[in-house]
């Protein structure tokens, strides 16, 4: 029903089934390298994970050391299999985008359905760790993230014009 729906309002607003916004604009375009957009979803101050949202970017390291050690052997963690699939999917499709940054937007906004899933794996993986300072590095990083968000949605603090995707000002 919700593809139908869908389907049925591009066709009021763009005269086809199959066109969105983008197209009917022709604003579809990928031609950014896979390094310098992958790098920056992944890893600029202004628009990274690492930057962002730290624990969920250890996530992804401790996903990708459970599957090299384990191999995927429980059904949970064919599950995280898929999620990670699918985000790293995404992300290889947004990283050539022309405007891989989000244009006027904070933090990684072509990554954000993602984020939620994320989440469930990260709190799967965290949880595994006896290591109390590991814990504290951690516990650390969330609250620094939960200050980041903060800043960017009460204080518009955000750095989100494109010119600021790689520095720290």
């Amino acid at each position: 029903p919700v593809a139908v729906l869908f389907l049925i309002t591009n066709y009021l607003f763009y005269g086809s089934f199959l066109t969105t916004g983008y197209n009917a604009r022709n604003d579809v375009d990928f031609s950014t390298s896979l390094l310098e957009g992958m790098s920056g979803l992944l890893a600029s101050p202004g628009r990274g994970l690492l930057f962002i949202m730290p624990p969920l970017f250890i996530a992804i390291i401790f996903f990708f050391y459970e599957v090299i050690k384990n191999k995927l052997k429980d059904e949970s963690e064919k599950k995280d299999a898929f999620i990670m699939a699918g985000f790293f999917s995404n992300l290889l499709f947004f990283s050539m985008w022309y405007a891989w940054d989000g244009a006027n937007s904070f933090g990684p906004r072509f990554l954000i359905e993602f984020i939620p899933f994320l989440c469930l794996v990260m709190f799967k993986y965290l949880s595994k760790l006896k290591n109390n300072l590991a814990i504290s590095i951690i516990g650390i990083l969330m609250v620094y993230s939960v200050y980041v968000e903060f800043n960017a949605v009460f204080y518009l603090m955000s750095r989100c014009h494109p010119r600021d995707n790689s520095n720290f000002n």
